[in-house]
């Protein structure tokens, strides 16, 4: 996706992101777009050139944040490392962050750690319920 000088160029695609949330895809996009400006000498004066770089560096923050969460979610290694309790708590506690959501895990006395299999499937029924 581009947005040329003709559509508006960067102040338009900034106030269309200002509506947006902030996710992955969207932040790739914008860093494109501020590139293709950049390359092709259309971007605006100073000022507004720096002022887009310190978001685009926001942006890609962000979605790097975003790729790590959802790695660790696919398989988080707390599972591996600490068992279901303190995976289940870390999920929920992230769910609840992200969320502002709030959980409330409780979980019995004197559980230890299951098969691994185990482990992994339970963990899948509470991400499931979270979402």
């Amino acid at each position: 996706m581009g947005v040329g000088a003709s559509a508006g160029g960067l102040e338009a695609f900034s106030g269309l992101l200002a509506n947006l949330a902030v996710s992955t895809g969207m932040a790739f996009v914008f860093v494109q777009h501020l590139l293709q400006l950049e390359t092709l000498g259309k971007s605006a004066n100073l000022t507004l050139r720096e002022k887009s770089l310190s978001e685009a560096i926001q942006w890609i923050d962000e979605a790097f944040q975003e790729v790590r969460t959802i790695s660790q979610l696919l398989h988080p290694p707390l599972l591996d490392e600490a068992g279901l309790i303190s995976a289940t708590r870390w999920l929920v506690d992230g769910f609840s962050a992200r969320s502002k959501i709030r959980v409330n895990l409780q979980v019995a006395d004197g559980v230890g750690r299951l098969p691994q299999p185990v482990e992994l499937a339970l963990f899948r029924v509470v991400q499931a319920a979270l979402t």
